[in-house]
């Protein structure tokens, strides 16, 4: 499921090539506009959160984490670094990612990886996430 209810990223055309290769690996992706529950997380596998920058209530992150507690999976993405500059005069406290990510020790910060030699479209290439994972 990717989530859409907090002024998420998640569109464009690599959006399209990202769930294009998911689901010519057999995966179902389904986007939701709503507020994240229980209920709605029950026949989820995994939820992608892509760069939030609206309000994430706490019953949505109790959700969150009842959900991953079950074994349900979690994809964050972020940039910290902007939202500051988008966000006057917001600190990266209140940064709706690092809400959702407090509680699994992950927090975004006003910096980025840049690699000028290796990269897509000026954003830097990951080969390797974890050991043994294809790349």
């Amino acid at each position: 499921m990717i989530a859409r209810g907090h002024r998420e990223w998640g569109s464009g055309s690599n959006f399209d090539i990202f769930k294009a290769e998911l689901e010519t690996r057999c995966y179902t992706v389904t986007r939701f506009s709503g507020t994240i529950t229980p209920s709605v997380l029950s026949d989820v596998g995994v939820v992608l959160i892509g760069t939030a920058g609206g309000t994430v209530l706490q019953s949505e992150s109790d959700a969150l984490v009842d959900f991953v507690t079950k074994g349900g999976g979690l994809f964050l993405t972020g940039l910290g670094w902007s939202w500051k500059p988008y966000n006057p005069p917001y600190s990266l406290n209140e940064y709706p990612m690092n809400k959702i990510a407090a509680p699994y020790g992950i927090r975004w910060i006003d910096g980025y990886i840049r690699d000028p030699t290796n990269n897509y479209e000026g954003q830097p290439i990951f080969h390797t996430f974890y050991p043994n994972i294809e790349s």
